[in-house]
C-alpha cells in the first residue's frame, strides 16, 4: 500500500504545472540535428564552439552527441541543461547568439524535433564513489508506457535491486514533456566510459533480481513489465567535444 501511495504521489506531481514544481524538478531541452545533404560542414563541432561561447554555464549549458545506433543514428542531439521552464525567458537569445546558431549550424543542417524531458530523481540511480569525470558513451533506452502507475512501480524494483547488488553504471530515469506522435514517453539513460565497457560482462540484473525477490518475484516482474510497456527501442550515442 505504501508504494503504491507513493506512486500516485508521484503522478500527481508530474501533472503539476511548471510554476507550482519550479523548485521541484531538473529538466533538459534536446534537439535533434542531422547535417543536410551535400554539406562539408563539421556542424557537431560547429554546435560545440556554438556552446563555448554561449552555452558555458548553467543553466544554459549545453552537450552535444552523435547517434551511433538506433532510429536516428548518424544524427546529432543538442541537449541544454539542467535547466528550468522558469529559466527559459533568460536564455541565451541576442542577434549575436541567433547569428551564430542561423549562419554555422542551421544553414547547414535541419532540426527534426525539439524535446522536453524532465528526470526523475526518485527513479534514478548513481553508485556510491562513483569515480569522477566524463561518461561520454550513453545507452538511452526509450519506452512506450501503456500504464504510468504500473510502470512506476516497477521501476522502483529495480531501484531496490541497483542499490541492493551496487551497481557499477549509473542509471537516470527521464519522463517526456507534451504530447507527441511517436509513442516515447520515458527514456533510461545509462552512461560509460568508453565504447570497451559494452564488452565488459556488466551487471546481471535478473540474477540479483532473482537473489533479492525470488524465482516467483521475477515472473510477476516480467508479467507486469509486458502489460505496463507496449515497446522499447535502444540508441548508443558518443558525446562530441570539438577536439
Amino acid at each position: 500500500m505504501k508504494k503504491t501511495a507513493l506512486a500516485a504521489v508521484a503522478l500527481v506531481l508530474l501533472a503539476l504545472p511548471p510554476s507550482v514544481r519550479a523548485q521541484a524538478y531538473t529538466m533538459y531541452e534536446v534537439q535533434r540535428v542531422s547535417a543536410l545533404p551535400g554539406s562539408t560542414v563539421d556542424i557537431g563541432t560547429a554546435m560545440v564552439e556554438h556552446n563555448q561561447k554561449f552555452h558555458a554555464e548553467a543553466p544554459y549549458s549545453a552537450s552535444v552527441y552523435y547517434l551511433v545506433t538506433g532510429q536516428y543514428s548518424g544524427q546529432y542531439q543538442w541537449i541544454m541543461g539542467p535547466t528550468k521552464f522558469t529559466q527559459m525567458d533568460a536564455r541565451p537569445a541576442d542577434a549575436s547568439h541567433g547569428s551564430d546558431w542561423a549562419n554555422r549550424v542551421l544553414a547547414h543542417a535541419e532540426v527534426h524535433e525539439t524535446e522536453y524531458w524532465r528526470q526523475i530523481d526518485d527513479l534514478s540511480y548513481a553508485p556510491e564513489n562513483m569515480p569522477e569525470g566524463i561518461r561520454p558513451v550513453s545507452l538511452v533506452r526509450r519506452f512506450n508506457v501503456t500504464d504510468n502507475a504500473l510502470f512506476i512501480k516497477l521501476q522502483g524494483q529495480i531501484m531496490e535491486v541497483f542499490k541492493a547488488a551496487g551497481s557499477p553504471n549509473p542509471r537516470t530515469m527521464y519522463q517526456r514533456q507534451f504530447l507527441s506522435a511517436d509513442p516515447w514517453g520515458w527514456a533510461m539513460v545509462m552512461t560509460y566510459p568508453n565504447l570497451a565497457a559494452l564488452d565488459e560482462p556488466g551487471f546481471d540484473f535478473e540474477a540479483q533480481f532473482r537473489a533479492l525477490h525470488g524465482d516467483a518475484g521475477w515472473d510477476t516482474f516480467n508479467k507486469e513489465f509486458n502489460q505496463a510497456v507496449a515497446g522499447r527501442d535502444d540508441a548508443i550515442r558518443q558525446l562530441i567535444t570539438g577536439m
